[in-house]
């Protein structure tokens, strides 16, 4: 039966009325959990873990969608980046594929960019496709890098273009040359 009066706990865990002293709930037996066998968990995925889940995965997603998609740009290697890539396989079919093998570590190639994107946004039938050169960790523009030797780029930035068709109709050089044509046809500088 409840005492009247407040309860209090005293060291022992046992419960004592504050005004007359009587224990009300004798202390429990002391519990040692080094010897006392734990219970196991299933590793069950309550709503709330996966809500959480389905939360993180679409941001992630919405993410990478405005950032590469937003426009017909895109990086091809962003997981990978300076890894060897096969851009036939990244060639937009309808559409000039133009490659921009760069690195963040190249004053040209971070000038030229912007420049990129401008003509990847205004003209629908161009599509600029990124290619980073660096791999991750390495400081300065990496010339060892396997995409590197893959394509046999010695200077960058460094293109590649594909017509509508398909085929391959300018690197290296005579492809920058046509890049900074298309560029001037559409008055971006």
């Amino acid at each position: 039966m409840n005492c009247p009066h407040c309860d209090m706990f005293t060291p022992d865990d046992s419960i004592k009325c504050i005004s007359c002293g009587k224990i009300i709930k004798e202390a429990a037996e002391p519990v040692d959990f080094y010897q006392t066998p734990m219970k196991k968990q299933s590793p069950t995925l309550n709503f709330t873990h996966f809500l959480l889940i389905v939360v993180v995965v679409g941001v992630a997603v919405l993410g990478y969608l405005i950032l590469i998609k937003g426009s017909n740009s895109q990086s091809s290697n962003a997981y990978g980046p300076g890894e060897k890539v096969n851009i036939e396989t990244l060639v937009h079919e309808g559409k000039t594929t133009i490659f921009d093998f760069y690195s963040d570590y190249c004053p040209p190639c971070r000038k030229i960019s912007p420049l990129l994107k401008k003509l990847d946004e205004k003209r629908d039938d161009i599509v600029v496709v990124k290619i980073d050169i660096n791999r991750k960790g390495v400081r300065g523009i990496d010339w060892a890098a396997p995409v590197v030797r893959q394509y046999g780029i010695r200077s960058i930035p460094h293109f590649i273009i594909y017509d509508a068709s398909g085929s391959r109709t300018h690197e290296g050089r005579n492809a920058y040359r046509q890049v900074v044509q298309l560029l001037d046809q559409e008055g971006i500088q």
